[in-house]
């Protein structure tokens, strides 16, 4: 007879709170990399669980993971705040990604792994020419996703995920408030190069998505006299908050403390 309580036996299939809790982690974290809620914006647990239909108790959890990851954080009574796409955030983004597209040639993906990574790349050059603007959204960073794969280590793997995610809702916001757009990303050549094990091609690869990155990020802050990503307006506007409280040269504290351009 199978002994239920053995350390190996088979695991018991997933109770439904975790697959609620799952599911909305999946559908908040992909509505903040499409920018909606957009960076800075205050969203309260209510909201979001009649948006997703998951459940108060799933979407808390779900906040409760992505605070822990960074995306949002809370405000109290007031809600949750989404990460703003300020110039300390650009930044960060830029040396996470250095640190860890540098390591990720040096990997060499299994036999399985390669072929769907060929397979993927074929897809994306046939199609690419005929692609939305929200379609090629979602094919980058499906085919991120995949090539995050190649890296052994599953804690630098998720870490990678989670620069790329945030980076491609950097761009989408950097579009859409300055106009800076950019060509699509050389993600079919990257993924096989990956494939290939050309860890020389790759790396070029990846060190001018890098570069041109870089070059978007300061483009835009170039352009902004405050932080990219404003916070939401408060409730009362009929004083000055002391956090925002002008400076004797122009400038906020806000501003002041995290070195964010004047």
């Amino acid at each position: 007879m199978l002994d239920k309580n053995s350390p190996f036996g088979m695991p018991t299939a997933p109770r439904r709170g975790e697959n609620l809790s799952s599911l909305a982690l999946s559908l908040l974290s992909d509505a903040i990399v499409a920018g909606c809620p957009a960076p800075g914006a205050m969203v309260s647990e209510l909201d979001l669980s009649a948006r997703f239909a998951v459940g108060l108790a799933a979407t808390r959890t779900a906040l409760a993971r992505l605070a822990a990851q960074g995306w949002v954080s809370a405000q109290g009574r007031r809600g949750w705040r989404v990460l703003p796409v300020s110039g300390e955030h650009l930044a960060d983004l830029q040396a996470a990604r250095d640190c860890l597209e540098r390591v990720l040639p040096d990997n060499r993906p299994p036999a399985p792994l390669r072929a769907e990574l060929r397979k993927r790349a074929q897809l994306h050059k046939a199609a690419l020419h005929r692609l939305n603007a929200d379609t090629l959204f979602h094919q980058e960073r499906s085919l991120l996703t995949l090539s995050a794969q190649v890296m052994a280590a599953p804690r630098l793997r998720a870490w990678l995920i989670d620069s790329w995610d945030l980076s491609l809702r950097a761009d989408r916001f950097l579009d859409m408030r300055f106009g800076i757009d950019r060509a699509p990303l050389p993600l079919a050549d990257l993924a096989e190069a990956l494939a290939q094990g050309d860890a020389g091609r790759a790396h070029d690869l990846l060190g001018a998505m890098r570069r041109d990155f870089a070059d978007r990020c300061a483009r835009a802050l170039s352009r902004s006299d405050v932080q990219i990503a404003p916070p939401p307006k408060a409730a009362h506007t009929s004083t000055t908050s002391p956090r925002t409280a002008p400076a004797p040269d122009g400038t906020t504290s806000r501003n002041a403390q995290h070195g964010e351009p004047k």
